[in-house]
């Protein structure tokens, strides 16, 4: 398994307008509470042109014996839910829309703990995209479309991981310098939160403001069984993207339900 300092390095078409970065957490596939439904309309707006999609999290449920979630409500065992990950995957992965994968804690802290096991790297090495692949965060810098005549590319720096702090003066987010964007899981709290940077650029000695973007991606499961059990609220059924310019360093986001 590769290191969350080395970066996913990702060239999209050089003649390319725009491209769509999804993003995705909180699948808990094999949970009673996970929404096919939900995941077969975002399945298949993926497989539209120019989207690609980041996975940060929790994919799979994977109940232990030793975790909190309840072996006996899993509809798929830990197993089939692996082989279900590599059937729907394998499509984004031929056609090229998968930028990174990230363990949650629901791969990480079960799997691991009890049995020094990482299904989501098991699904990347069936697949043969393991350097698409980190356990604890990904680094992703996407090459996109070009400027002027020399061809040369936009680039967007991502940071991708499955739990964070969103606090309300600091959070995980200002902790990483030259990203563009990031993108956390985990809350089940889908949220669009833009920071404001001011930047020194030590080249050119002057002081600029600086936008990065800061969301939770949606979660795909339906309200019950735990949270509800624990008088959690329901949480928003609210997904996010964002889109990069090709022609020019831009970012806008877009929120949507499926």
């Amino acid at each position: 398994m590769k290191s969350p300092r080395v970066p996913i390095r990702i060239s999209l078409p050089h003649d390319a307008v725009s491209a769509e970065i999804f993003f995705a957490s909180d699948m808990h596939n094999g949970s009673a509470q996970f929404n096919e439904k939900k995941w077969k309309a975002f399945e298949e707006m993926l497989m539209r042109p120019n989207s690609y999609v980041c996975f940060v999290g929790d994919q799979m449920e994977y109940a232990t014996r030793q975790s909190k979630s309840d072996v006996y409500t899993q509809t798929l065992p830990p197993r089939q839910q692996k082989d279900w990950w590599i059937e729907h995957l394998r499509p984004l992965v031929r056609e090229g829309k998968l930028v990174c994968v990230t363990d949650g804690n629901h791969e990480y802290n079960r799997a691991s703990k009890d049995a020094d096991a990482f299904p989501l790297y098991d699904i990347a090495l069936a697949l043969g995209i393991e350097d698409r692949y980190r356990s604890e965060a990904a680094f992703v810098d996407i090459g996109l479309g070009h400027i002027g005549k020399a061809g040369k590319q936009v680039h967007y720096v991502l940071r991708c991981q499955h739990q964070a702090n969103n606090n309300v003066n600091y959070g995980t987010a200002d902790g990483f310098e030259g990203i563009d964007l990031f993108v956390s899981g985990h809350t089940h709290k889908p949220m669009d939160k833009p920071l404001g940077k001011l930047i020194y650029d030590t080249s050119n000695k002057v002081v600029y403001e600086k936008t990065v973007e800061n969301m939770v991606a949606g979660h795909f499961l339906e309200f019950g069984g735990y949270g509800e059990r624990n008088g959690y609220r329901p949480t928003s059924q609210k997904m996010y993207s964002a889109i990069l310019c090709g022609t020019k360093k831009a970012i806008e986001t877009r929120g949507f339900h499926l």
